[in-house]
Order: C-alpha cells, then sequence, then structure tokens
C-alpha cells in the first residue's frame, strides 16, 4: 500500500495569439524552456514567410509552469500565419 502523493506535472505552456482571432493554447511536456522556445523560433523561421505582409502580428508566448503556477515567459512575435495555422504547424512537426 502506498499514500497517493500527486506531485505538480514540469509543462512548457504555450500561447498563441493575435488580434481579431481566437488565442491557441498547448501544453508540453518533456522538455524545458529553452529548447521549446528555440524549436518554435525555428519551425517559424522556415516557413519563409514574406517580411512585406500587412495585418496583425502572431505572438507566440512560451511559459514555464509546474502545476498550476506559472513562472517566467519567452516570447516572439511574427507576421504571416493565423493562431490556428500555427498550432497545427507545431502539432504537425510534434508528431513526426
Amino acid at each position: 500500500m502506498k499514500i497517493y502523493n500527486n506531485e505538480p506535472t514540469h509543462v512548457q505552456r504555450i500561447c498563441i495569439k493575435r488580434q481579431g482571432n481566437s488565442t491557441q493554447y498547448l501544453n508540453i511536456v518533456d522538455t524545458n524552456q529553452d529548447e521549446c522556445f528555440n524549436f518554435l523560433l525555428n519551425l517559424i523561421k522556415t516557413q519563409n514567410l514574406s517580411p512585406i505582409i500587412n495585418g496583425n502580428r502572431t505572438n507566440i508566448q512560451v511559459r514555464d509552469a509546474i502545476g498550476s503556477k506559472n513562472l517566467i515567459g519567452k516570447s516572439f512575435s511574427f507576421f504571416g500565419l493565423d493562431p490556428i495555422q500555427v498550432k497545427e504547424l507545431i502539432i504537425k512537426n510534434i508528431e513526426k
């Protein structure tokens, strides 16, 4: 017999937002903040988005979290993809 001891899970919370669009969320495990941030930054860089795009910026924030406690976050912004497209791109590349 054991006493149940629920330890908080360490996750990376990804928030993808853009003005005028619905915000998208993903939680990623088994990684750290720097690795997750660099993965996302490189993923967006490889999309070869045009530097001349009208419209709103899309912002991606990666926040370190333990259980329900949010810690420090990092973010970057770019033009060209909406939050749903970014979320689908992330999921497709993680599942490879």
